[in-house]
């Protein structure tokens, strides 16, 4: 094994420096690829998106009614008038009638095509029909229910600008104008593998255990924000088997997390395997947890150092690696959900560092409550960190907060703010 120094000492990168670093140092464009429009949601778009056509297609009925021309109401104000009935058409149907003449009506379901020579729709609750005869008792306007062509979409619009990041309710749309294939941007691929003797050598005694418990929290988090994951497995306490992997995992992503291995004892080996491989961009940050977080390239990729305690590989994700991802693929660095409350409790800082504090946020009569539990020491290991939380606020150096203040907080999903309207987070049970 190569010999490694006795001792680091970490130069502690102000965290808004840090994270404007990250920021500025992944630039990614992943190459276009069509893909069905039912598997379109959550995508960005590689194409602008034009209407084909108008929306609606035609003049259409607003309401059930009986399409007529206003000027045949003109005197209905004061004296009833009577139409003849033509038809009765429905959307969808081919009409059997095309054009009226004067004192003629038509029948027309809701969304179904005016005939020539009509121009209000007169709603069915309204008339008074026997047979084929339809009374009228007040004068019509024109354009009355009627919804016109192109009313919603004209043809040639632009409906969707390249970059879009396709909604659910974009759908609706998108299936009206015809589109069945769509150009898309590929996912951004993110490449994670833990460093660790003790976790290798778990997973060598027995290869059914899933020792590597971080990675899958990770790349859980990684795919909610629609990025592709790949799991690279355990690396062991050696630095050229570490340069092997970090190769082959710039190779096959555009970012890598490598969890573990990046503190300061005689065994951690992820810095200098790193800067043989590539270089370092910052190693230590001034933020508790998470203080040993670093960030480097291998050709030209960046790698984020991932500590190896759950709280603080936490603080990774949340401030450094999600941001990133969110500002390279939809233009925003924060791709969390905010919300404000107030702190039923006291939040304690550290002097010097920013502090990242998960927190439990629970919903009162008067809006968000948090709740924070400070830890004892190794709590930033303990599994609970993050099962009794379900957001994070970020503290400036040496700030505190007291019961009642109001503050911000990020919920760490979108399935959080469901168990909070539901009341079913497990913290709250």
């Amino acid at each position: 094994m190569t010999a490694q120094p006795p001792y680091r000492v970490l130069k502690l990168t102000p965290l808004p420096e840090a994270q404007r670093l990250a920021l500025s140092n992944f630039a990614t464009t992943p190459i276009s690829e069509p893909v069905s429009v039912f598997q379109v949601v959550g995508r960005l778009l590689d194409e602008d998106i034009v209407a084909r056509e108008d929306i609606p297609p035609w003049d259409m009925a607003f309401y059930d009614g009986y399409a007529l021309s206003y000027r045949d109401t003109a005197a209905a104000g004061t004296t009833p008038v009577e139409l003849s009935l033509r038809a009765a058409i429905h959307p969808g149907e081919n009409s059997p009638v095309t054009t009226l003449a004067p004192r003629e009506t038509v029948y027309l379901a809701s969304g179904a095509k005016l005939p020539e020579g009509t121009d209000a729709v007169l709603r069915v609750e309204e008339a008074r029909r026997a047979g084929d005869r339809v009374t009228v008792t007040r004068r019509m306007e024109p354009g009355e229910n009627i919804v016109r062509r192109g009313s919603d979409i004209s043809k040639g619009q632009t409906v969707f600008c390249r970059g879009h990041a396709v909604r659910s309710q974009d759908l609706g749309v998108l299936l009206e104008l015809g589109y069945q294939r769509l150009l898309v941007r590929g996912r951004v691929r993110v490449a994670l593998f833990t460093v660790g003797d003790e976790i290798y050598e778990r997973a060598k005694r027995d290869p059914r255990t899933i020792p590597d418990n971080y990675a899958p929290i990770l790349s859980s988090l990684l795919t909610s924000q629609n990025v592709e994951t790949l799991i690279l497995g355990v690396v062991p306490d050696r630095r050229e088997e570490v340069e092997a992997r970090l190769l082959k995992a710039s190779e096959v992503s555009d970012l890598v997390a490598v969890i573990g291995g990046c503190s300061v004892g005689d065994t951690d080996i992820v810095p200098d395997a790193l800067a043989s491989v590539g270089s370092i961009l910052f190693h230590g940050v001034k933020v508790t947890p998470g203080k040993v977080t670093g960030l480097g390239q291998v050709r030209g990729k960046p790698v984020f150092m991932v500590p190896g305690h759950i709280g603080s590989a936490l603080t990774a994700y949340f401030l450094f690696i999600a941001p990133t991802l969110s500002q390279a693929l939809y233009g925003a660095a924060n791709p969390f959900l905010k919300i404000k409350g107030r702190l039923e409790s006291s939040l304690l800082g550290r002097p010097g560092l920013s502090a990242f504090r998960t927190m439990t946020a629970a919903l009162a009569d008067d809006g968000y409550v948090f709740t924070w539990k400070e830890r004892p020491l190794g709590g930033s290991s303990s599994y609970t960190l993050l099962t009794d939380s379900n957001c994070f606020t970020l503290l400036p150096p040496g700030a505190k907060r007291e019961a009642g203040d109001e503050i911000e907080a990020f919920l760490f999903s979108p399935l959080e703010e469901i168990a909070l309207n539901r009341g079913t987070h497990p913290a709250s049970e």
